[in-house]
């Protein structure tokens, strides 16, 4: 049911403004944002964090990946857990990964050496 006089706009101007202040974001942030080749590897309920995919050899390890900055070949973000089986990245780190593009479609991924 809706209400017999809807509420004026400007009465949520305040929380509208808090909202835009929350998740305002620098350039490069929000060129990523708008960048949908990136969509299936964010998160949900993050979208500036994606799976990374560490492989090393036959082995794959997914991390979760703060998105930082779109490069001409390459994607830069900080490490935001303690990988498992990548010896030399630590929770924090920045990496540098891109995308590849399978069966399954389009995954970030770092080759590790």
């Amino acid at each position: 049911m809706l209400p017999s006089e809807m509420p004026r706009l400007s009465e949520f101007q305040s929380k509208v403004a808090m909202v835009q202040k929350a998740y305002k974001a620098d350039e490069a942030t929000e060129a990523m944002r708008k960048l949908t080749s990136l969509d299936p590897a964010r998160l949900a309920t993050h979208p500036d964090i994606v799976t990374v995919y560490l492989v090393h050899g036959d082995e794959a390890e997914a991390v979760q990946v703060l998105l930082k900055e779109v490069r001409e070949v390459n994607i830069i973000g900080t490490l935001l857990s303690e990988p498992q089986n990548a010896a030399g990245l630590h929770k924090g780190d920045e990496i540098n990964f891109f995308l590849v593009r399978n069966e399954k479609g389009i995954m970030c991924m770092k080759v590790l050496e």
